[in-house]
């Protein structure tokens, strides 16, 4: 998904995941300052006691550069204590902010490295957010390279991660170990934290007419479900525009799509749906707006023509897809495509983006995402066995391998956790989330195996993805002062 290198983008603009997700992630001139942290500033903050270490990389966990570059620069010990205490006077004055930061700063401390905390990034997620609310990680061992090589063979080493989730913050950090510290590698926002475009229907907007315009190619994509009615395929339909990122800017841009809809080289339908965009927040995280379509057909080959039109003479967005709708019934065909999504969580916008249970799944559109940054997927699997209480029931696992220009399959050792699923009736509606974590740009196969756990079936699929950006790239994520109050300075602290 080429939003997620936009999204990273985005982060290192604000935040997978540039100066406001993510929110997706560390600020680049944050990265600086660890590393002059780390080096450069050694001739000062290592003649200082711990209790000032804390407190100067505190002040970097939770500031921009000039905070900390202020408190530097006072020259003696005193009036540096001094201007601490003003600093906190002002933006704390109820007294309940700074001895959590001190705890938090003290925890860090004690688990993270000692004097070194300060590159460990779970330092700056924990003094910001506090400890995640709940959190995995893996037991690293090694793996053989093929069943054929398991008698002194070659092995790789599975490198640790893990994964802190705030989810009443909307906030999920992914950490994979580099040497003695972990590096924040990617992270992913919900909810409020993930404000979105998307493409409503609005009758009000119809365009009559268009005067001579350019025309562009429209990012496009589709799904096959099974439908509603079991005789029927549901075709989802997907696309996705370049929006503007301030809601001020670009709410309410009326488009107008006319959907052609061909089957066996016959136009069969032709109608024109009129769309206002419309946003969940002042900022995007993405610079995109999403649409989905959805159509109950019966099996056959078919090809659908989108045109979105928008403001007389602005560029008009064109693309198609071609897809064969076959049926799905026992034995023969049990498991939809996947999607992957940029998002799934619980705010709903669109009926055209609930699936069932879910409430928003955003689709990517393109099977491209950038280093490091996890993505959500969303399947079905049909006429599974019930139990008594007319549930099934039925275990996920997943894996991810390396397509090599040989043509062979190489297993990668990522977060391949199993997952269980038990509900109402013989459909699986499953959506997760996938984490890369620390691998390479190139093509891979995301394999999914589901096992009914009542009747012993498994089901399979699979689907090609991308990962791109430059080998070694690493990825920060957040941006500083998001969802802290608001941590301003004293407006006139100590003058030097």
């Amino acid at each position: 998904m080429t939003g997620v290198a936009d999204m990273n983008r985005k982060v290192l603009k604000n935040s997978w995941s540039s100066g406001r997700h993510q929110r997706l992630i560390f600020t680049m001139s944050g990265l600086m300052l660890f590393m002059f942290a780390g080096c450069a500033t050694t001739s000062f903050w290592q003649k200082w006691d711990q209790t000032e270490q804390k407190r100067y990389f505190g002040l970097t966990f939770i500031e921009g550069d000039s905070i900390p570059a202020r408190y530097r620069s006072i020259p003696d010990q005193e009036s540096r204590d001094a201007w601490y205490k003003l600093y906190w006077a002002v933006k704390d004055p109820e007294g309940w902010l700074l001895p959590q930061h001190q705890a938090r700063l003290d925890k860090a401390w004690n688990e993270y490295g000692g004097k070194m905390f300060f590159r460990d990034d779970r330092s700056r997620i924990l003094v910001r957010y506090g400890p995640p609310e709940s959190q995995a990680g893996n037991q690293p061992f090694r793996h053989a390279l093929g069943s054929e090589r398991l008698a002194g063979g070659e092995y790789i080493k599975e490198r640790t991660w893990m994964i802190w989730e705030y989810p009443s913050q909307g906030r999920y950090y992914d950490f994979l170990l580099n040497h003695s510290r972990f590096e924040l590698i990617a992270a992913t926002f919900s909810d409020k934290m993930h404000p979105v475009a998307y493409f409503s229907a609005d009758s009000g907007g119809r365009r009559t007419g268009t005067s001579p315009r350019a025309e562009r190619p429209l990012d496009c994509g589709h799904g096959r479900f099974r439908s509603a009615d079991g005789s029927k395929v549901r075709w989802e339909i997907y696309w996705r525009i370049p929006a503007a990122e301030y809601k001020q800017h670009g709410q309410d841009k009326r488009y107008s799509g006319i959907f052609q809809l061909y089957g066996n080289d016959k136009l069969i339908s032709s109608d024109t749906v009129d769309y206002a965009i419309k946003y969940t927040g002042e900022e995007l995280l993405l610079p995109r707006a999403y649409g989905q379509r959805n159509l109950d057909l019966i099996p056959g080959r078919y090809k659908m023509k989108i045109e979105l039109i928008p403001q007389p003479g602005d560029t008009v967005y064109t693309g198609e897809m071609e897809a064969e709708l076959v049926g799905y019934r026992s034995g023969v065909r049990e498991a939809s495509d996947v999607e992957m999504a940029v998002l799934q969580d619980s705010s709903y916008v669109s009926s055209d983006f609930r699936k069932g249970k879910f409430r928003r799944i955003m689709p990517a559109v393109s099977e491209k995402i950038n280093r490091g940054q996890p993505f959500y997927v969303y399947y079905e699997i049909y006429s599974l066995s019930i139990n008594s209480s007319g549930e099934h029931q039925a275990a996920v696992g997943h894996g991810i391998f390396l397509s090599d220009t040989t043509g062979v399959l190489k297993e990668c050792i990522v977060d391949t956790r199993d997952l269980f699923y038990q509900d109402k009736g013989d459909q699986l509606d499953a959506c997760h989330k996938v984490h890369p974590m620390g691998l390479e740009p190139g093509e891979y196969i995301l394999v999914i195996d589901v096992k009914d756990l009542i009747s012993g079936r498994i089901s399979k699929i699979t689907h090609p993805f991308q990962i791109t950006g430059a080998p070694g790239d690493r990825i920060m994520a957040d941006k500083k002062n998001t969802t802290l109050p608001v941590y301003a300075p004293p407006k006139s602290p100590l003058r030097y």
